[in-house]
Parts: structure tokens; C-alpha cells; sequence
């Protein structure tokens, strides 16, 4: 896990005292601050969404054709060659 004794930024937030009081139960419980408990919550759930935001899902059709696609990929056709050379003007 990354050190996050390192802390330069801040974020305030508020919350309902009886939320502050459950995590700062929880936090007590697993022999942590407050503030550890929290970034550590927070960087789990912000690693998951952009993990999700991220993946891209096949099912066996799918990932069957990607790799038909990959292997035996489409001649280019007229609009492909037209942006292959717009682009290769921008590199010129």
C-alpha cells in the first residue's frame, strides 16, 4: 500500500455527526487515523471506478470477432486513405 504519511494536499468535507461517528469507530477499529482511513477507502473506490471506466467486456462472439478482426484485419477503404494522408500532411 502507498505511504500516505505524505500528505501536501487537503480536502475538507463535511458530513452528519453521526456519519463522522461511524467512521471514526471504524477507523479506531482497524488501528488507523481517521484520515488514513478515509484516503484509503477513498483510493480503493476511485482504483475501481477507473478501473471499470477502463475495461472493456467481450463475451465469446465478441472477443471471437476482435480477434478475427486483428488477424485478418480490412482492406482500408477511401475515407481510412483520405485521414492516413490528412495526417501524414501534418507530419510533413
Amino acid at each position: 500500500m502507498p505511504n500516505l504519511s505524505l500528505k501536501e494536499d487537503r480536502i475538507s468535507l463535511r458530513t452528519p455527526p453521526e456519519l463522522k461517528k461511524m467512521l471514526t469507530s471504524a477507523a479506531a477499529l482497524s488501528n488507523v487515523s481517521l484520515t488514513d482511513f478515509l484516503l484509503t477507502a477513498a483510493r480503493k473506490a476511485a482504483e475501481q471506478v477507473l478501473l471499470d471506466a477502463n475495461r472493456i467486456s467481450l463475451n465469446h462472439a465478441e472477443w471471437d470477432r476482435f480477434m478475427d478482426l486483428l488477424d485478418h484485419p480490412p482492406k482500408p477503404n477511401t475515407a481510412l486513405k483520405n485521414a492516413m494522408q490528412r495526417h501524414q500532411h501534418l507530419l510533413d
